[in-house]
């Protein structure tokens, strides 16, 4: 998976619209693959950078969902769910819309 090319798209993408407050839900099944490195950096890495930058330049507030699995929390921190059981998904993307429309 090539986790923080598609935060990256997405990013770029919601800055061109107008509205003031920005919000980006990531689901997820995992961590990055080793299989998306490339010679040059590593998938994991390269996630962890791009989230640090949206950290440090808030232009929009990222929350990660894991679906079954917990590799979210290394990754979106505080801002991290996991869904134990997928049919459970849709009140959790609301909750945390929720969360992140009230903060």
């Amino acid at each position: 998976n090539h986790d923080a090319d598609a935060i990256m798209w997405a990013v770029q993408r919601s800055l061109l619209r107008k509205e003031k407050r920005k919000i980006l839900i990531v689901l997820s099944d995992g961590a990055p693959s080793t299989a998306a490195d490339s010679k040059y950096s590593s998938a994991v890495t390269l996630l962890k950078q791009v989230l640090g930058d949206l950290i440090k330049r808030p232009v929009i507030d990222v929350y990660g969902i894991g679906i079954e699995d917990t590799a979210v929390r290394r990754y979106y921190g505080d801002k991290a769910q996991v869904v134990k059981d997928a049919t459970k998904l849709g009140s959790v993307v609301l909750n945390t819309l929720k969360e992140g429309l009230l903060k």
